[in-house]
């Protein structure tokens, strides 16, 4: 979409591309959404729901999970903490567990950028933000794309300080992520099968012991039964 701005191409060519842009788009999710559709017949879950058979958990579903749930520490706070938090968050962990959910220091770097040369980008950060607000939702995960505009139109910044604090930052990332990884890999203490997650557990508990059977459990999100999908 920034192309758009940034291109200087008369109104015809920029029409043209924003047909290319929606046809790209299209192809891509065309496969995405013919499994939904075979699976739910409704091709645009869990954002939009146009069958009114889905209707109800749909509701409770974007209520309770799409909008509701953070998944951070601000999920135990009200409304505005939440957005309150939302700056902090973003650069700081709140707790332990959300260390690998949280941007970093780059993403203060956004103030830093040369908005009268890129005239456009300004609108562009605001557009990103925007959607976030209006989906009424504040993972950091929605703020991601602000982190890449900002590697991207950045420059040297006059205060030193924060681009040694970003350097340490990258530093620190590695020496526990790469750590971290290992561990997983290898399948050590840190077995996401065994240790981490269950729900490949129970899924293979309920296709072999339980198969074809009709059950129901309040954990039956964590689970499910093997299905043969035939797409043609």
């Amino acid at each position: 979409m920034y192309s758009l701005f940034i291109l200087k191409h008369n109104l015809k060519k920029k029409i043209d591309l924003i047909i290319f842009i929606f046809f790209i788009s299209f192809i891509a999710y065309l496969p995405i959404g013919i499994i939904k559709y075979k699976i739910y017949q409704d091709p645009f879950l869990p954002i939009i729901s146009i069958n009114k058979l889905n209707f109800h958990w749909w509701t409770i579903y974007s209520k309770e999970v799409l909008t509701a749930a953070q998944m951070d520490f601000t999920d135990q706070l009200s409304h505005i903490y939440k957005v309150l938090l939302i700056p902090i968050k973003l650069i700081i962990p709140l707790r332990i567990e959300d260390l690998f959910k949280t941007l970093g220091l780059g993403i203060f770097f956004l103030i830093f950028l040369e908005y009268k040369k890129n005239k456009y980008l300004f609108f562009l950060i605001l557009l990103f933000i925007l959607s976030a607000l209006i989906l009424n939702n504040y993972q950091s995960r929605w703020f991601f794309p602000l982190l890449l505009i900002t590697s991207i139109f950045i420059t040297e910044t006059k205060f030193k300080i924060l681009s040694y604090l970003a350097k340490c930052q990258f530093l620190f990332s590695l020496i526990i992520i790469v750590p971290f990884s290992a561990a997983i890999l290898t399948g050590g203490i840190f077995n996401i099968n065994k240790k981490l997650f269950s729900q490949q557990n129970i899924m293979d508990v309920m296709n072999n012991k339980y198969n074809n059977e009709k059950y129901f459990s309040n954990l039956n999100s964590y689970f499910y039964q093997k299905v043969l999908i035939h797409l043609l």
